[in-house]
């Protein structure tokens, strides 16, 4: 394993879990969420099979390869869309925080899907973490309980369809490469989303403000394309787990660009939920070699 090459990996999984969140509500404004992101889908598409053709990587049209494709494009689908759905209600650090959870449900299902070890620290990882979740329910439910807790809901929603796809991905393509991965996954989500948009908005915008199209922009080449590659490129060189452990160091970094960019308050509720949710998720990583490599 090149270990220069998974901690880039890595890293740059970091930088896109920390910025997306904000990235996205800033892209859905004056134009729609579906609009927004099939128009970033369809830009990074562009990218990636410009990127296929110049690194000549091979692009595998076997039953498996297709199998794995379909589960990453509408997985990735209603992940995304839950994600975009829910942070029209939430704060973008909120966001930030529920998808810090993901290594606890990618360990769980890794342990039935992939055999992966679950031992007494993710146990109790687990539990502290969602003893943070139910702090946060509680402030939300603080302010408009019906859109708040709705946004919590959908998006904690996102981060369980995000965390099986994970999985099933890492069983299903063990010998596809990232960008392959990438580009078929996003040839399964484009139709569904542009359907999505055909069905609820139907109309285009007749302008998009600056900062909507810069967030596109950025969402389309950092996070689809530099964000879809590193994560594939981690699954296959550690554990499911493993892999989404940005989304641990990733909330820091989201709240505090939502308080300074977005102008977000922290409230002593929230706060207090975070740091009970990233406690947990240290101490279910506690004793476990960090980049373990897969058998």
């Amino acid at each position: 394993m090149n270990s220069v090459r998974v901690w880039t990996s890595f890293i740059l999984s970091v930088l896109v879990a920390s910025t997306t969140p904000l990235a996205i509500q800033w892209s859905q404004q004056g134009v729609g969420l579906f609009f927004a992101v099939s128009v970033r889908m369809m830009i990074g598409l562009t990218l990636c099979l410009g990127l296929l053709r110049m690194t000549r990587t091979p692009f595998s049209r076997s039953d498996q390869a297709i199998r794995t494709y379909l589960v990453g494009g509408l997985g990735f689908f209603f992940g995304i869309t839950c994600s975009y759905w829910g942070l029209q209600f939430i704060p973008s650090g909120w966001t930030a925080v529920l998808f810090g959870l993901s290594p606890v449900f990618n360990g769980l299902l890794a342990k039935y899907v992939l055999s992966e070890v679950f031992g007494w620290n993710r146990v109790l990882g687990s539990l502290l973490g969602l003893a943070g979740l139910c702090l946060i329910f509680i402030q939300g439910m603080q302010g408009e309980i019906v859109k708040v807790g709705l946004g919590i809901g959908v998006t904690l929603l996102s981060v369980i369809i995000f965390s099986t796809t994970t999985v099933i991905v890492k069983k299903t393509g063990r010998d596809l490469g990232p960008m392959a991965i990438t580009v078929g996954s996003l040839m399964v989500m484009i139709p569904c989303f542009w359907a999505s948009w055909f069905l609820t908005e139907g109309v285009l915008p007749t302008a998009i403000p600056w900062r909507s199209l810069g967030a596109i922009l950025y969402l389309a080449g950092v996070s689809t394309v530099i964000g879809f590659v590193a994560l594939y490129d981690l699954l296959k060189h550690v554990d499911a787990s493993v892999a989404a452990l940005p989304n641990l160091i990733s909330p820091l970094i989201a709240v505090g660009l939502g308080v300074i960019l977005n102008d977000e308050t922290l409230q002593p509720g929230f706060i207090l939920g975070a740091m009970f949710v990233l406690a947990g998720l240290v101490l279910f990583q506690w004793g476990i070699p960090n980049f373990r490599t897969s058998s």
